[in-house]
């Protein structure tokens, strides 16, 4: 945790997130290179998500959904899919920098776990939630 660097937020400013309530990652994301994501959010005025923020719509997502047969986003026994945390990366000091985080829920350990690969990779079973950002003025 203390070699995980935030991209893409304002510093030191609240700021309002938006993205959609779905289990699933954005559809059309799916075996994309976080490299290509970047690029596509962009063109798109997107961003993903950090894991902090990950973290809390893991949570709120669930709550929210506490008696559904699969409360959780992103179950290792759903959808089978994790998520990109294309604006959380590995930094400088760390030993494998630049690699990019990505999350999924383990329910058999009824934890999130959280994993990285590097910016070039691609997975099929691994996608993005797209957001959008608005600084708080």
């Amino acid at each position: 945790p203390d070699h995980i660097q935030t991209n893409n937020r304002p510093k030191n400013k609240p700021y309002f997130l938006y993205l959609k309530n779905q289990a699933q990652v954005d559809a059309d994301t799916a075996g994309k290179t976080p490299q290509t994501l970047r690029e596509e959010f962009k063109q798109k005025q997107l961003h993903g998500l950090t894991l902090p923020e990950y973290l809390i719509f893991q949570r709120d997502y669930t709550q929210k959904n506490i008696n559904e047969q699969q409360p959780h986003p992103d179950d290792y026994f759903g959808d089978g899919k994790a998520t990109w945390l294309l604006d959380s990366e590995l930094d400088k000091q760390s030993s494998e920098p630049g690699r990019v985080l990505y999350a999924i829920w383990y329910p058999d350990h009824r934890q999130v776990r959280v994993l990285s690969y590097p910016a070039s990779s691609s997975d099929s079973h691994i996608g993005a939630r797209s957001s959008a950002i608005f600084e708080i003025l």
